[in-house]
C-alpha cells in the first residue's frame, strides 16, 4: 500500500515526497517539483495514447483477419498486407513500451529532483549518486528501446514499399483492387 502511495506521488520508497504546498520549501523548489510532477503526468498521458493506438491497430488487424472474401489471385497480396499489419503492430508495441519506460524515466528524475531539494533544504540526507545512477539506468533502457524502434521503422518502411509494389503490380495486371479499399478504412479515434 505504501509503495502505491509513493508511486502516485511520483517517488519510490527511497525518497520522501515533498508537497508543492509546503511553505517551508522555497517557491523555486516547489515549482521544480511541480514541473517534475507534470512531466510524470505527461508521460502517463503519452503512454495512454500509445496504448490506445496499439488497441486500435489490433482491432483493425482482427477486422482484416476476419475478412474472408478476398478475390482469386490475391493470396500473395494478402500475405504482404498481413506482413504490413504485423510490422505496424510491432512498431506500435515498441512505442507503447517506450512510453511506459518514459514514465519510469520521469519518475526517477522526479525522485532525484525531490532528493536534491530535500538535501538543499536540510530536510533529509540521500545518496544522490545512487539515485542519479538509477536515472541513468532508466535513460539507457530508453535509448536501447529507441534503437529497436528505429530498426522496426526501417522494417516497416521495407514492408510498406513491398506492399505498394505488390499492390501496383496487381492493379496493373488487371486485378480488382476494390476489396483493398475497405481494408484501409480503419477505425479512428
Amino acid at each position: 500500500m505504501l509503495s502505491c502511495i509513493a508511486l502516485l506521488l511520483g517517488c519510490s520508497s527511497g525518497v520522501d515526497p515533498i508537497s508543492i504546498h509546503d511553505p517551508s520549501v522555497p517557491t523555486a523548489d516547489r515549482r521544480l517539483i511541480a514541473d517534475g510532477q507534470d512531466r510524470v503526468a505527461v508521460a502517463r498521458a503519452q503512454y495512454d495514447e500509445a496504448s490506445a493506438e496499439l488497441v486500435r491497430m489490433e482491432q483493425w488487424h482482427r477486422q482484416i483477419n476476419r475478412h474472408s472474401t478476398w478475390p482469386d489471385g490475391t493470396s500473395a497480396l494478402v500475405t504482404t498486407l498481413h506482413q504490413l499489419l504485423d510490422a505496424r503492430t510491432d512498431l506500435l508495441e515498441l512505442q507503447a513500451e517506450r512510453a511506459a519506460i518514459e514514465i519510469d524515466v520521469a519518475e526517477a528524475e522526479l525522485e532525484l529532483l525531490v532528493a536534491r531539494v530535500a538535501v538543499r533544504n536540510d530536510r533529509a540526507v540521500y545518496d544522490l549518486e545512487d539515485i542519479r545512477d538509477a536515472v541513468d539506468d532508466e535513460k539507457e533502457e530508453a535509448r536501447q528501446l529507441d534503437r529497436e524502434i528505429m530498426q522496426q521503422m526501417e522494417r516497416l518502411d521495407q514492408v510498406t514499399q513491398q506492399w505498394w509494389n505488390d499492390y501496383s503490380s496487381f492493379a496493373r495486371g488487371g486485378g480488382d483492387v476494390t476489396p483493398f479499399y475497405v481494408v484501409f478504412d480503419r477505425p479512428r479515434r
